[in-house]
């Protein structure tokens, strides 16, 4: 919470102290006043949004316990060790995105059939990023489960020994760009990362850490990511473009996730 604040602020500054625009600041004051019930209504569907996941919660077990009963076992493998996979009908987040938009949106004044209407028109644009985004997610889960992924970043600790925490931020990076997901590079790394750590010295909670730095550098290039912002903003077909432009930022970043993680460790006991 304390870097979200932080980089919010440092964000803000640099903004206004370099790409201050004073015809769009102008456009801004000329413009109608928005009340504070306009504002809230426009801000009801996203306000709804929070309170449902946060209700639903594990916070909240007397509401999260009844719902996350209400569920869907599915055996997909059933030899030793399987086990089922679950749909949770109602806790699921998008579950609830997906009512809290019905409910703001009839607040809103907007009907039911119009709303079913967006969805639909949604559910299309998005189909062929739907197909991308389910293909390097199963990718990514043929990679962790067969050890492909495991493998290369093992032999990468093997190949730079004492200099390993200047490439933990690029395994990180390589996590979120194969599965789109910072969580999941953390999953498929983390432990990596920690027995790295141990096998150098290192305190594996900064080495840790450093995976978390470059897996956020990492979703800049990700191609799942890419996808969804194309088709979110209807520019699909720009993704390559997208890419060349962030690949210079997320390879600056990583660079100096790599230094910090490297140089800092040493110098403040970690």
């Amino acid at each position: 919470m304390p870097n979200c604040f932080s980089n919010n602020y440092i964000t803000r500054f640099i903004a206004k102290k370099f790409y201050r625009n004073t015809e769009d600041e102008k456009d801004v004051q000329d413009g109608d006043k928005v009340s504070f019930k306009e504002g809230f209504m426009a801000w009801l569907s996203f306000i709804l949004v929070f309170l449902f996941v946060m209700i639903c919660s594990p916070l909240f077990k007397a509401i999260y316990t009844p719902l996350s009963q209400i569920k869907t076992s599915v055996p997909i493998y059933t030899g030793a060790g399987a086990k089922p996979y679950t749909f949770s009908w109602i806790v699921t987040p998008g579950v609830l995105i997906i009512i809290a938009t019905y409910i703001g949106g009839m607040l809103q004044g907007c009907k039911v059939k119009e709303i079913t209407i967006i969805l639909g028109k949604t559910i299309k644009q998005m189909v062929k990023s739907c197909i991308t985004i389910v293909s390097i997610v199963a990718l990514a889960k043929v990679m962790g489960y067969s050890g492909m992924i495991k493998s290369i970043a093992d032999v990468l600790v093997v190949i730079t020994g004492s200099f390993y925490p200047l490439i933990a931020p690029i395994i990180g990076a390589l996590g979120t760009f194969i599965t789109g997901s910072d969580t999941s590079a953390n999953v498929l790394f983390g432990e990596l990362q920690v027995q790295a750590a141990g096998s150098i010295g290192a305190n594996p909670y900064w080495i840790a850490a450093g995976n978390v730095m470059g897996a956020t550098a990492g979703k800049m290039i990700s191609p799942q990511s890419i996808a969804v912002a194309t088709a979110a903003t209807g520019i699909v077909g720009s993704e390559g473009k997208i890419l060349n432009s962030t690949l210079k930022v997320c390879i600056f970043y990583i660079v100096l996730a790599g230094l910090i993680v490297f140089f800092y460790g040493p110098i403040f006991g970690f």
